[in-house]
């Protein structure tokens, strides 16, 4: 009768060390799984923020456009900004969105132009959106929940009114 000789690696046999490998594989891959659905799903985060910072800007321009030609109609430039965009968020709402226009010159607004350099006047629009994250976990890296994303076109004013 023949014997059958088993050889231990680190005090177990190869049956016992093939079962602990398969166990150890599967925890590495659940941990990564995690980490790459984490990873995705911020990317995805930052995407939309990307998307809306975009369309934040197109709308800051839109207002801006109407200022060049009427820049002391701050309600005016106000309203159209907000008409802009109603999705994926909606700039209508003044308690999460904020627009913000200003002239970068007042006291020569009604010359077209600043006569002391000869550069002309400018009108200025801002929006102000604290995007919510969705990642739970982004949130506890970054040190909030929230992105502030501000949006800010500058335009010069082509036909200044004076009152």
């Amino acid at each position: 009768m023949k014997q059958k000789i088993i050889r231990k690696v680190d005090g177990m046999t190869k049956d016992e060390y093939s079962r602990n490998a398969k166990g150890q594989s599967f925890v590495e891959l659940s941990i990564l799984i995690t980490f790459l659905v984490v990873l995705l799903a911020g990317v995805a985060d930052f995407g939309r923020a990307y998307v809306i910072l975009i369309q934040m800007r197109d709308a800051a321009q839109e207002g801006a456009s109407y200022g060049a030609y009427s820049p002391t109609a701050f309600s005016e430039i106000d309203a159209r900004v907000r008409d802009t965009m109603k999705d994926p968020i909606d700039l209508s709402d003044p308690t999460t969105v904020q627009v913000v226009s200003s002239l970068t010159n007042p006291p020569n607004a009604c010359s077209g132009f600043d006569p002391t350099t000869l550069e002309p006047n400018g009108l200025e629009v801002s929006i102000l959106y604290q995007f919510p994250i969705t990642v739970p976990f982004l949130g506890a890296i970054i040190g909030s929940q929230e992105i502030p994303l501000v949006a800010t076109v500058s335009n010069t004013i082509l036909k200044p009114q004076c009152n």
